[in-house]
């Protein structure tokens, strides 16, 4: 029977890695610089340790949505997603995160649309989507983000993986960014690297856009530029089943 794991991503380039062949040559991807496992590897730390956050980025259209969504049905966990309207039906919607601190600890809640709450599940994986609408740097949105800064400090202990999607960096809040566990890079937006972050600016001008520059348009979708503190490499992926276009385009 095939690997789970190389039907989900099927290209990738880590230590000893290949380059990818493209129509104008080949494009090496083995000199970003730091460690590099294998696929194989690097997938296995991811599913096997998630939590915490991950971020998407890329330009709109760009096939964000549909890769934090078959990321999630790849760890196999129990699926929440915020900023959704229609999810496929093994995805749970809920409206929003609610975080109650005591004197030792944090109680994470989920407040579903309906009005109902329950406690965050451990072991679960949160999808917030098109998250510069909801995690804005200003203080308009300061309840969202002081939530998004504490989670990200207690996903460990509750076990939660955030796969967070939006199609700049720089809306974000400086915490989200700092504790950011693994970057997936889409085809950036035309000025994407002038307005994100400047680090993230500066991955996006040397290695994320010439290697969709070298891809027909016609292949982007299916591409992934990964960052990741044991991996450097491109991955590429299919769509997770009940996906329709209308998920990416139905968003609260």
């Amino acid at each position: 029977m095939d690997n789970p794991m190389a039907m989900l991503f099927d290209i990738a380039a880590g230590k000893g890695m290949r380059t990818v062949g493209q129509t104008n040559g080949q494009l090496s991807i083995n000199n970003f610089g730091g460690a590099g496992v294998s696929k194989q590897e690097f997938l296995s730390i991811f599913k096997k340790e998630p939590w915490g956050i991950n971020l998407v980025v890329g330009k709109s259209g760009g096939g964000k949505t549909a890769l934090c969504v078959r990321l999630a049905e790849f760890l196999n966990r129990p699926v929440y997603a915020v900023n959704f309207l229609k999810t496929p039906e093994w995805i749970t919607p809920i409206a929003k995160l609610h975080i109650e601190e005591s004197d030792t600890n944090y109680d994470c809640y989920f407040i579903f649309p309906n009005g109902n709450t329950m406690p965050a599940d451990k072991g679960c994986t949160i999808i917030i989507d098109d998250a510069a609408n909801i995690l804005e740097s200003n203080k308009m949105y300061a309840d969202a983000n002081e939530t998004m800064k504490k989670l990200s400090f207690i996903a460990r202990h509750l076990d939660i993986c955030f796969i967070i999607n939006c199609q700049d960096s720089s809306s974000l809040n400086k915490q989200i960014i700092s504790q950011t566990r693994t970057l997936f890079f889409k085809e950036p937006a035309l000025f994407q690297m002038s307005l994100d972050r400047d680090f993230i600016g500066k991955l996006i001008e040397e290695k994320v856009r010439p290697f969709f520059d070298s891809l027909n348009k016609s292949q982007r979708k299916f591409y992934t530029y990964v960052v990741h503190q044991d991996f450097r490499g491109v991955i590429k992926t299919g769509l997770a089943r009940g996906w329709t276009s209308a998920i990416s385009k139905n968003k609260g």
